[in-house]
């Protein structure tokens, strides 16, 4: 009669034991000092030899003459217990006799001595099955039970246990075994029994043990009636597991933002037959190999895959960063846990492939980007802080010197333009420039208009100011700034001189005016609460109270205010409404 690999190879001997050291050296010693707990609680995963150890143990504590610290096997009492025919070493299955009737049969007998054997050992197991009614007729027997009497519980959910029973055992915990462990376990197997195999086949029903030998060692025999070589496909086709390379399509597919093209091969997968929901797992442990490789390309020896396998998951973790991987399987390993209670785990698994094709595109790459330079921007305006102007001095500095209409000389030689930018601003005569009706602002009567040429944009402006306000205005930015780099409202410092934002500012008369270029800044700051706070901020800078006046410069926008106004209003020469500007 055929016989599972599983029972065929059980452990008889401690030293047969895998995986459990710590177990078997503290039983060992027990043994051989003769120091015999009357009550001992194993618990751990299935199948990490819980039971195996039990027997074991019942074993050597009634041999006659054991063998460092195992049962021989050869004297009559070992020969006895491993017939069966003993009755002094007593096996009960908690599952099945559970009742409190059970639990006094089992105290009345205890009394009764041995029969063949030092000890009467009673092996409990899946203990955690027991009524509470059962726990306490057998509660005072496991505190006080009779010198020839051992108790040896065992429980996959030791926190079922009362706490009354745990505390009258000596606990011995399982670990789950290693992967390795197994892996020579198994290949030891099957060099006994002449196996065929291959060491990626190994590895894949070591894995799929996870931890537990007895686990390992049953997907083991169905390898081998499957098939005569036990490779690492045969035992993908055995566990029903999906082609690897399909996975690979669809992370590489979903990776890519193909949305369709995952979906299909989705698609082509359950017409097979497949599981979504383990689709769904071997997705979520495809990204998981994915990050693993993209930090350590030569981890193969950790995911004990075919080369073939391997390296096509190099490539793929080559090429996408590490953001888009750790995003796609946070997102797989969401889904993973949310099918195993849906009605519809297709339905969730097309919804994380849409989510992470769509997050993992050029546009969220794009924006990480433009999250970095900011963060740099920031760091560096940290390490080479604004200027700070003298205070003594600032007074001065803030207070321009108002702009005169006395004529200047004319050249008989017209400038070209590029040469008239560059001049200042109080060099141009005011008598011979045109009065420009049709200008959508108000003009003071104290003077005529001048027609200075209009500036492209607001970086040209202050090219057509006197020397003078150019560097007040200059200096009171650079102040400004100084203050808001650290103000708790980041985005206030980012607004007024962050990348790409061009804003002036200038103080006249009292009252500070800044001007934006950019929509996006006028917006943020024209709020109540960022007008107070800038309001402060510059107030406590430059030691008087000040008013806040916020504008939006647009070429392009009709009756907005233009740069050409922009300009008369700073350099004092005319009294611009600037309400058109800040669209109050």
């Amino acid at each position: 009669m055929y016989q599972s690999l599983y029972r065929k190879y059980r452990p008889d001997t401690f030293d047969k034991v895998i995986g459990q050291d710590h177990i078997t050296k503290t039983l060992v010693n027990q043994i051989k000092s003769g120091n015999i707990a009357h009550a001992y609680l194993l618990t751990g995963t299935r199948g990490t030899g819980k039971t195996s150890v039990a027997r074991i143990f019942a074993r050597a504590i009634n041999c006659l003459s054991p063998k460092d610290g195992s049962p021989c096997g050869e004297c009559e009492c070992c020969k006895k217990l491993i017939s069966g025919t003993s009755l002094d070493v007593v096996e009960i299955d908690a599952a099945s006799n559970n009742s409190v009737d059970d639990a006094r049969s089992i105290r009345d007998n205890v009394r009764y001595a041995p029969v063949d054997c030092k000890y009467k050992v009673y092996i409990i197991d899946e203990v955690h099955q027991l009524s509470g009614a059962a726990f306490n007729a057998l509660l005072k027997t496991l505190e006080e039970p009779p010198a020839h009497a051992v108790f040896i519980l065992a429980t996959t959910e030791v926190q079922k246990i009362p706490a009354t029973i745990m505390s009258r055992c000596l606990r011995l915990d399982f670990h789950l075994v290693p992967q390795e462990t197994l892996e020579q376990h198994v290949a030891k197997i099957f060099d006994n029994e002449g196996v065929k195999y291959t060491k990626e086949g190994v590895s894949a029903i070591a894995a799929a043990g996870e931890g537990s030998v007895r686990d390992t060692l049953s997907v083991a025999d169905m390898c081998v009636s499957y098939s005569d070589l036990v490779d690492y496909e045969s035992v993908l086709d055995v566990l029903g597991a999906n082609d690897p390379q399909m996975i690979a399509k669809i992370a590489l597919a979903t990776l890519s933002g193909d949305v369709k093209g995952a979906i299909d091969l989705v698609e082509e997968g359950a017409s097979l037959g497949k599981s979504v929901q383990l689709l769904t797992r071997d997705l979520t442990k495809y990204f998981r190999d994915l990050i693993i490789i993209k930090h350590d390309p030569a981890c193969n020896a950790i995911l004990k895959l075919p080369n073939r396998l391997f390296d096509a998951a190099a490539e793929i973790a080559k090429s996408f960063g590490s953001v888009p991987l750790m995003r796609a399987l946070d997102i797989f390993s969401s889904v993973e846990a949310k099918s195993r209670y849906s009605n519809q785990p297709k339905i969730l698994l097309e919804t994380a492939i849409i989510k992470t094709a769509t997050l993992s595109g050029e546009d969220v790459s794009d924006l990480i980007a433009k999250v970095g330079a900011l963060e740099n921007k920031l760091k560096e305006l940290e390490l080479n802080p604004p200027q700070k102007p003298d205070y003594s001095a600032i007074k001065k500095m803030l207070s321009p010197s108002p702009v005169t209409n006395t004529p200047s000389p004319v050249a008989t030689t017209e400038l070209p333009f590029e040469d008239r930018a560059t001049e200042s601003f109080a060099e141009f005569d005011p008598t011979k420039a045109k009065a420009v009706d049709s200008l959508p602002f108000e003009v003071s009567s104290a003077s005529p208009v001048e027609s200075a040429p209009a500036p492209k944009d607001m970086s040209e402006v202050t090219t057509f100011l006197p020397q003078e306000i150019r560097d007040q205005m200059t200096k009171l930015r650079g102040r400004v700034l100084g203050q808001l780099r650290n103000h708790p409202l980041k985005m206030l410092y980012i607004s007024l001189g962050g990348e790409g934002s061009d804003t002036l500012m200038n103080l006249q008369d009292g009252k500070i005016t800044i001007a934006f270029s950019r929509e996006m800044d006028y917006n943020y700051c024209n709020t109540p609460r960022n007008i107070e706070e800038l309001k402060k901020v510059i107030s406590a800078e430059i030691g008087e109270t000040v008013d806040i006046s916020l504008i939006y410069c647009n070429n392009t926008e009709k009756g907005g205010l233009s740069t050409s106004d922009l300009l008369k209003l700073f350099s004092g020469a005319e009294k611009i409404n600037i309400n058109r500007g800040g669209r109050n």
